[in-house]
């Protein structure tokens, strides 16, 4: 066996020049030279282990810029060391850390910050959403399961250079869509499962820079989807069990440039099938939980350029997978809970990257 020697010279120059990514558990003990070269960090706890990481390690990581922590991994003794990381750019925090206002007084010491994540139950409140005001740079907020308010999103709506932003699941209602109207510079906006209706979608229908729209187990209605639909710059539209009916659907067609649409559960039939069948650019459909049948894909089946396609919970069975099968560029396809055969099923398998099926 033949050896190298490196000399401490070269030694140095490999260990400087070299970009680190670590993928670790929360119990996992670090040490050694490399820890300052690393800049992406991922903390994941799959068992749910009683010990919370050891965040004095962060002082070795002077370069982080990225850095994901999962379940029950910090708090806000363990934020007041993240505090300490001046190049620290993207931050994800996940549910259940008691991370609570505390740590964001913390976090608001990284000026150069430009993205943060709080999953839910981290017990932030309109004290901590203030020192969040302080981050100038910020662009993409995410702030779910937290019982955010109308009040908190009134100062939320003063982070102007805000371009992404997430608030599902909180205790917001139409007031708090006035406020994200004022935003100018959003293109990404995700308000699912929250109290907003029509009057919400009227002032959100206004703000024609954004691209994508996730309103999704909300008061949207008949009413609130005509509005959306005035929004024809619109790529990715998520309106999952709004209760839009039909009549609301309709008004879909108008969104031209759709790339994206997930319209579940709304109980729409195969007349709404085959107007959505012309939007030519759409690559990716939700259509589960609806109200069609084997009719419905003999429109689809004309999309030539739909990538992904869900059909579960629908009255489908294998005289329509036939032509779903027959889709060249269809890679995804979702049929849980179809009366299917085995032997279609695997006619199936054989022509689609990915099936995806539940039980």
């Amino acid at each position: 066996m033949k050896c190298a020697l490196v000399s401490k010279q070269w030694f140095n120059v490999i260990r400087n020049g070299i970009k680190h990514s670590l993928t670790i558990r929360k119990d996992t003990k670090l040490k050694g030279q490399f820890l300052e070269n690393v800049e992406n960090l991922q903390v994941f706890d799959k068992f749910r282990l009683p010990n919370r990481f050891d965040c004095e390690i962060f002082e070795s990581m002077k370069k982080l810029t990225k850095v994901y922590l999962s379940s029950e991994t910090i708090d806000s003794k363990g934020a007041k060391y993240l505090a300490g990381l001046n190049n620290l750019t993207d931050i994800h925090v996940d549910s259940y850390n008691n991370f609570g206002n505390e740590s964001l007084y913390y976090l608001s010491k990284l000026s150069q910050l430009t993205k943060l994540s709080i999953g839910s139950k981290n017990n932030i409140t309109y004290e901590g959403v203030e020192y969040l005001s302080q981050l100038s740079k910020l662009t993409y907020l995410c702030i779910t399961g937290n019982e955010t308010t109308d009040e908190q999103v009134k100062l939320i709506s003063s982070f102007k250079q805000l371009k992404t932003l997430n608030i599902y699941s909180n205790l917001i209602s139409d007031k708090s869509a006035e406020y994200i109207s004022n935003l100018d510079e959003l293109t990404v906006l995700v308000i699912n499962n929250n109290q907003i209706g029509s009057k919400g979608a009227k002032f959100i229908s206004g703000m024609k820079q954004l691209k994508q729209l996730s309103d999704s187990y909300t008061k949207l209605g008949e009413t609130g989807v005509k509005h959306i639909c005035e929004m024809t710059q619109l790529t990715h539209l998520y309106i999952c069990n709004t209760k839009i009916g039909n009549s609301g659907a309709k008004n879909i067609i108008k969104l031209k440039q759709l790339q994206l649409l997930d319209i579940s559960y709304n109980g729409i039939n195969n007349e709404i099938v085959e107007l959505l069948s012309q939007l030519d650019q759409l690559t990716f459909l939700n259509i589960s939980g609806s109200a069609i049948d084997n009719l419905a894909l003999t429109f689809i089946n004309k999309m030539n350029q739909l990538t992904y396609l869900d059909v579960s919970y629908n009255g489908i069975n294998d005289e329509g997978l036939i032509y779903i099968s027959k889709m060249k560029p269809l890679k995804q396809v979702g049929i849980g809970f179809l009366q299917l055969s085995r032997n279609q099923m695997g006619s199936l398998w054989k022509s689609i990257q990915t099936v995806e099926r539940q039980y």
